[in-house]
């Protein structure tokens, strides 16, 4: 997807996650890995431009779910590490899932034409 908000999204998404996680007292080495940033650049790029349309009121929700993917993230970890099964993209799923059932309700004016 060539899309200069996607990268925008990307970018943003992925500095929120790392601060979010940061904030929250996460192993350093899984930040430092990219592993909270990726569902979170996912989620942020899937909501901010994929299924709807860029503004403002776009942004907040984005915001929220990509903070929301990094709890996700951090739960799944500790609930699937000891038996090592790893995430993958199991938080971007779930959060990009809960926030896009309720999207078309919330949000009409904002969605993308598909």
């Amino acid at each position: 997807m060539a899309s200069r908000w996607a990268a925008i999204f990307a970018i943003g998404g992925s500095l929120l996650a790392v601060l979010t996680a940061s904030l929250l007292g996460a192993n350093t080495t899984s930040t430092d890995s990219g592993l909270y940033a990726f569902s979170a650049v996912l989620t942020a790029i899937a909501l901010g431009s994929s299924f709807n349309k860029p503004s403002w009121r776009v942004l907040g929700y984005t915001f929220i779910g990509v903070i929301f993917t990094v709890f996700v993230q951090g739960a799944m970890n500790t609930l699937l590490a000891p038996v090592g099964i790893p995430t993958l993209t199991m938080p971007f799923v779930l959060a990009s899932w809960l926030f896009l059932v309720p999207n078309k309700d919330i949000m009409p004016a904002h969605r993308q034409g598909h």
